[in-house]
């Protein structure tokens, strides 16, 4: 069970990486990425398997929470896959950490703030949106609940795979139907103790909002450190009091000559 959740935890987070760098479902301390907001009414009882995998195939916004509960701590992570924009968050013990990825006009923007034990902050990036072909949601709802790997089709219903093998402890595992969200999860244990895990997905087709105080953020931003682009990767810098890029490798030895509108020179 602890390696399906670390595919699912990979995935998530390859996911805020690219862009150059990421209890039940909660708001997140208020910046879940547009606020818990209710969607489609899919999950119930009566429905199908196909029902819901179909329905979660074809969503076009959706929000997913993980929470990790042990014996003196609990954490959450929350995603929101919207329309327009992608967030992703935690809470934890010690702190939040919270990250939106948005375009507004020619610009994609990155907005991370941190206020936890081993960082507190706020950065704001920016790079010409043309530079990567993004389409949100970056990831199928379909997709994600694949890669937890947690529940099956039996029976023509969805249920929890009481085989998952690993640390799972046998009978620990349910799932649970709300009309607009879908809970599953169950628990490991090994030498370390007992971890209950939660799924929550819900939200789906929901008309989610990218907070005003994000988006006013953009008026801050500053060049993206590390830009990636046709197969280049390229690092932020200033050569003789000049803003630049400094070209670090592509495959093919080809290089921009600028990036964002900036020269580009050799490291």
């Amino acid at each position: 069970m602890k390696k399906k959740l670390c595919l699912l935890m990979a995935l998530v987070c390859c996911v805020a990486v690219f862009s150059v760098a990421f209890a039940a479902c909660n708001d997140n301390g208020g910046k879940s990425g547009g606020n818990v907001v209710v969607g489609d009414n899919i999950f119930t009882e009566d429905a199908s398997y196909d029902d819901i995998y179909n329905a979660l195939a074809n969503a076009k916004s959706y929000q997913v929470t993980t929470t990790y509960i042990e014996e003196d701590s609990t954490i959450s992570y929350t995603y929101t896959y919207a329309s327009d924009f992608y967030y992703s968050g935690y809470v934890a013990d010690d702190g939040t950490y919270d990250y939106y990825l948005f375009i507004d006009g020619k610009y994609l923007y990155s907005v991370e703030i941190a206020d936890y034990v081993e960082a507190v902050g706020t950065t704001v990036e920016k790079q010409l949106a043309e530079y990567e072909d993004y389409e949100f949601p970056l990831v199928s709802a379909a997709e994600l609940l694949d890669d937890i790997g947690l529940v099956i089709e039996k029976d023509g219903k969805l249920v929890f795979d009481e085989e998952v093998g690993g640390d799972y402890v046998v009978g620990s595992g349910y799932i649970r139907y709300e009309g607009d969200a879908l809970y599953f999860g169950g628990s490991t244990s090994d030498e370390d103790g007992e971890m209950k895990i939660e799924y929550c997905i819900r939200g789906v087709n929901a008309q989610y909002s990218l907070p005003d105080e994000i988006k006013a953020m953009k008026a801050d931003a500053v060049w993206a450190r590390n830009v990636q682009y046709n197969g280049g990767y390229y690092e932020y810098g200033e050569y003789n009091g000049e803003e630049c890029y400094y070209y670090l490798y592509s495959p093919d030895g080809k290089k921009e000559d600028t990036i964002n509108g900036l020269p580009v020179y050799d490291r």
